[in-house]
């Protein structure tokens, strides 16, 4: 090739830190001329800024927070826009629901250009795979940053930026017991696949992490980070019912069902493993949602080899959705009636009551004995 130097053909990834891995690695095992070199970097740049050119974002619609909406992908380039329909008066804090999988090969949320106005989302699959993956659904927990009244339980918004070594961030004011903490990574067009890993998640902040596929590596890899900190107990968002707790250390690679402790209506779910006890890439995965349930498991990618086994999680978690109204029963008017006198009941369906007052006074609510029921209805 160049120079008359022989350098081995490889695929050129569209993430211009691969670009930079591929030309370091050339520099340090093949002999080139400077200007050889030179020409072999500016080719690799062309072909990252082509790729990243083709980024195409199709038009989704306007979504409000915890809404759920599908997002198509058809291939690695292609990404969904969403709009807000509620209006923020910066860019919020942008917190996807855990992919659903309908298609069950691995594959992370990935947003970008998040604005007041809206964001660009798609389904990530990774590097060594073929970019393209089946329609999945995902819900976004919207907030401005700041700390928030959440029907009772604080919770605060915030943004910073994460890289493939572990740092600190602090919350604005510090919490009273340990929250769950929700992140979130924000890329720029033509990033690789990556997600985000905690530890060390206190009531004062946590510890995150980058983390692209194991053959990849994450030197110099920086991006923009979302998170969202979330007293556990029940409260409530967007004037839907909020639930928020953890699993403890209990979630793997084998599906797990984990229960709310009471039944939603058109639940969305938000889940983040909170201490990294696997160091393999890995995020948590949605096998499917119930109102009172979640079946999760945690997913690993295979770009370094075919194992996905992975040791127990303990996952933070999330669920939103509508509260279950229990309409109390009817109760038709009666007449007051004497101690002992004789009263006819209609029982028209299996809800409906009869009520009765009492014709005599009495300082506290005295003790009431039915007679026996007559049988002028003999079924029991």
């Amino acid at each position: 090739m160049l120079a008359g130097n022989k350098v081995k053909v490889r695929q050129i990834s569209t993430d211009l830190q691969i670009i930079s891995q591929w030309f370091a690695s050339i520099i340090k095992d093949v002999s080139l001329s400077h200007s050889s070199l030179v020409v072999v970097f500016i080719l690799s740049l062309a072909v990252c800024a082509k790729a990243s050119a083709d980024d195409v974002v199709l038009p989704g619609p306007d979504v409000v927070a915890n809404e759920l909406v599908t997002i198509s992908q058809p291939d690695g380039d292609t990404w969904t826009g969403l709009g807000f329909a509620d209006s923020f008066n910066e860019a919020p804090v942008v917190i996807p629901s855990v992919l659903s999988s309908n298609d069950a090969e691995p594959a992370e949320v990935m947003l970008s250009d998040v604005t007041a106005s809206g964001v660009d989302v798609r389904s990530g699959e990774w590097e060594y795979q073929d970019g393209a993956h089946g329609d999945e659904s995902i819900g976004l927990l919207l907030l401005e940053p700041g700390v928030h009244d959440l029907g009772g339980l604080n919770a605060q918004a915030g943004k910073a930026t994460v890289s493939g070594s572990f740092s600190r961030v602090d919350f604005a004011a510090g919490f009273s017991s340990v929250p769950v903490v929700l992140a979130q990574l924000v890329s720029e067009k033509g990033d690789v696949t990556a997600t985000v890993r905690l530890r060390s998640v206190d009531a004062n902040g946590f510890s995150v992490q980058l983390q692209t596929e194991e053959a990849l590596g994450t030197a110099g890899d920086v991006r923009e980070l979302h998170y969202v900190a979330i007293e556990q107990g029940a409260g409530s968002y967007n004037g839907q019912r909020l639930l928020a707790g953890k699993t403890g250390r209990v979630v793997s690679h084998d599906v797990y069902e984990l229960q709310f402790g009471e039944e939603l209506l058109s639940p969305l779910f938000y889940a983040q493993d909170q201490q990294r006890y696997g160091g393999d890439t890995s995020w948590v995965r949605l096998s499917a949602l119930h109102g009172d349930r979640a079946e999760i498991w945690i997913q690993e990618e295979q770009s370094k080899n075919d194992e996905t086994r992975h040791t127990t999680e303990d996952v933070g978690w999330v669920v939103i959705g509508d509260a279950i109204v229990v309409e109390p029963d009817p109760v038709i008017a009666g007449p007051s009636v004497l101690a002992n006198e004789l009263v006819t009941i209609s029982q028209p369906d299996g809800d409906t009551w009869t009520g009765l007052g009492f014709a005599d006074s009495f300082n506290e609510a005295p003790v009431v004995i039915p007679s026996v029921l007559s049988s002028n209805d003999a079924e029991p």
